[in-house]
């Protein structure tokens, strides 16, 4: 994992275009449930499976139990951070310093 890590502290966005059939991805799923009176309940699962077909960004990807269709950017590979982690760490903004930035 430390090749996805940068310098300035942030993480490096894999390569979603390399995402090929056969590859071993991460991703996680959100189930929203109500509960009692007026909560809701959030059950967040990650999961591992491979991918099985690939239509433009639609990725199937087959886990031991289920299949699931997924976005392409939902994903990362197995030895990638997954999404959370890119969330509560952050990207990688060094590549974003030489914008030019508006007034």
């Amino acid at each position: 994992m430390s090749k996805f890590n940068c310098q300035c502290g942030g993480l490096i966005l894999p390569d979603y275009e390399a995402l090929a059939i056969g590859q071993q991805v991460n991703f996680s799923i959100q189930e929203r449930k109500n509960g009692y009176g007026h909560k809701i309940i959030v059950d967040h699962k990650h999961y591992t499976g491979e991918i099985t077909a690939i239509d433009q960004d639609r990725i199937t990807v087959k886990t031991r139990v289920r299949t699931f269709d997924l976005y392409r950017y939902d994903l990362t590979p197995a030895n990638a951070p997954r999404v959370a982690d890119y969330l509560r760490v952050g990207k990688c903004l060094c590549n974003t310093s030489n914008l030019k930035r508006s007034a």
